[in-house]
């Protein structure tokens, strides 16, 4: 009800992911806009890594479960079993880490997995990785994924519906599929053409967006706005006409709708209200596995 109100609203909602901008525009939002996320950096003076090495880098925040830091973790056995000198490096919080450390020694491979708690020198990680394995459930604007990108590591993802300039340079794979997350990840680690390829493609990607030409769209959405509807409606039309492509857009919703049903397998438990409260999201866990029924399935 809350969101049905905002369309009623006479205020301008930015939105910084490509398909949340087509959810709330279908809501009946009058006056939204996509402008893509600042870079807190410039890729174009970030120097690539060689991809010399059979390490693998992830970001996220361990109490973040929406991270997906788990998935990691899951997939080293069967990476470790095709590249045995791989290494996970890990760079989080330290807050609420000890359940990752615990499912790392459960799967013996706990000493492939470098817990980086807090580096000065993020780059120096960048610089010694071949390759950034990213699991998020839900994405917008996946920063730490472009950081990864602006460093030249070709990116192992899970399949999630953020803004599609993004996906370039990336290789996805289905949610929760663990198995296929080691496969590429291995292939990339076992392939040095291949990652350089991959990695030289994720370089180019964030091209399409720079700090200058986002700035520059910021200040006419203002101007736009001084000027009156008109002017802010044919701003919009640019906007979409240069970013958007709304039967991509609404490929990805369905596909992020078929995702969440899909979840069934291990979220059947849960109602489908739930996965709307991010507290309840943050702290979800599994349901029960009920071997009789999946045997039947």
């Amino acid at each position: 009800p809350f969101l049905h109100l905002l369309a009623y609203l006479d205020g301008t909602f930015v939105f910084i992911g490509y398909d949340d901008y087509f959810y709330y525009k279908k809501l009946g939002f009058k006056n939204e806009i996509f402008i893509p996320n600042f870079y807190t950096f410039e890729p174009d003076k970030i120097k690539s890594s060689e991809l010399k090495t059979h390490n693998i880098v992830m970001l996220g925040r361990a109490a973040d479960k929406i991270k997906g830091i788990i998935y990691a973790i899951q997939s080293m056995p069967f990476i470790i079993k095709e590249v045995p000198d791989a290494r996970l490096i890990l760079l989080s919080s330290s807050y609420s880490i000890q359940f990752l450390k615990d499912l790392a020694k459960k799967l013996k491979v706990d000493k492939y997995i470098k817990f980086n708690y807090y580096t000065a020198d993020i780059s120096k990680v960048f610089y010694d990785s071949s390759a950034l394995m990213y699991t998020s459930l839900s994405e917008a604007f996946p920063l730490a994924m472009v950081e990864g990108k602006a460093h030249g590591l070709p990116v192992v993802a899970f399949d999630v519906a953020c803004s599609p300039p993004y996906q370039s340079g990336v290789i996805n794979v289905d949610m929760l599929d663990v198995e296929a997350l080691a496969k590429e990840t291995v292939k990339l680690l076992k392939n040095k053409d291949y990652r350089l390829k991959m990695g030289k493609e994720a370089k180019l990607s964030l091209n399409q967006f720079n700090n200058a030409d986002t700035e520059k769209l910021w200040e006419k959405l203002f101007k736009s706005l001084m000027k009156g509807t008109k002017y802010f409606r044919q701003f919009q039309k640019q906007i979409e006409e240069k970013y958007y492509d709304e039967n991509k857009a609404r490929e990805r919703m369905e596909k992020r709708y078929r995702d969440l049903l899909n979840l069934h397998k291990n979220f059947s438990c849960h109602q489908l209200n739930d996965f709307t409260k991010p507290s309840y999201v943050r702290n979800i866990k599994a349901c029960p596995v009920n071997k009789k029924s999946d045997k039947s399935k």
